[in-house]
């Protein structure tokens, strides 16, 4: 269904204006009708999502869209959304952080793992929510920037590993937890799941600032 029906209409009222008239214009004015034809139909193409459409052509979609060019080309709301997913990462993350250290008996050993997980959790999760929602617009502004970054395809790579890690933990690892809850040391499988998250997430964060910097997919 088109995005923008009124494109289709102008296309059909220009065509059938330039056929009407032709021949009654020096050849210089018709290249111009015809040049602006053909811009009205691509941008008619553009905003228009059709079955079967490859990932990168709904990113270019995507980059034509109304939302992502105010977003990308805005002076102050880019860097405000990036402002807000910056410090949403930093406040999930260094949570998620504590967490970890507790499963891998660095800090608050003293501490039942339940309780750390009651505590900090819930914040952590709250902050991702925040994260995923400034992200999500963030790759609507620049969606062929990131469809062509290694960086952000290894991020995303890198984000399943992470939930797959998370599920798998709660799935199996902590419904043990009342066995070694106040112990210092938890279980292979607990630390083993700290050490995935602390690695895969400073792998994240990584690959989500190269993401700016470095040359894209050839």
């Amino acid at each position: 269904m088109p995005i923008f029906g009124e494109t289709a209409t102008v296309v059909k009222l220009w065509t059938k204006w330039t056929k009407g008239t032709k021949g009654r214009f020096a050849g210089g004015f018709r290249r111009g009708d015809d040049s602006i034809l053909r811009f009205f139909q691509r941008s008619h193409q553009l905003n228009e999502v059709t079955p079967g459409m490859s990932l990168l052509s709904i990113c270019q979609w995507l980059q034509n869209e109304s939302i992502g060019t105010s977003i990308r080309e805005s002076v102050w709301t880019f860097p405000a959304i990036e402002t807000v997913h910056l410090l949403a990462l930093a406040f999930s993350v260094g949570i998620i952080v504590f967490v970890d250290l507790r499963l891998i008996g660095f800090t608050m050993i003293d501490q039942p793992v339940t309780e750390v997980f009651e505590r900090l959790q819930p914040l952590a999760l709250k902050g991702f929510a925040i994260n995923v929602l400034s992200g999500m617009l963030l790759f609507w502004s620049e969606p062929l920037k990131c469809y062509n970054s290694w960086f952000f395809r290894a991020k995303l790579i890198m984000l399943l590993i992470l939930g797959i890690n998370a599920v798998l933990f709660s799935a199996s690892t902590y419904k043990s937890v009342a066995e070694w809850d106040k112990a210092a040391i938890a279980p292979v499988a607990a630390r083993v799941a700290g050490w995935v998250s602390l690695a895969f997430w400073a792998g994240v964060i990584i690959a989500g600032r190269a993401i700016a910097y470095y040359a894209t997919v050839q």
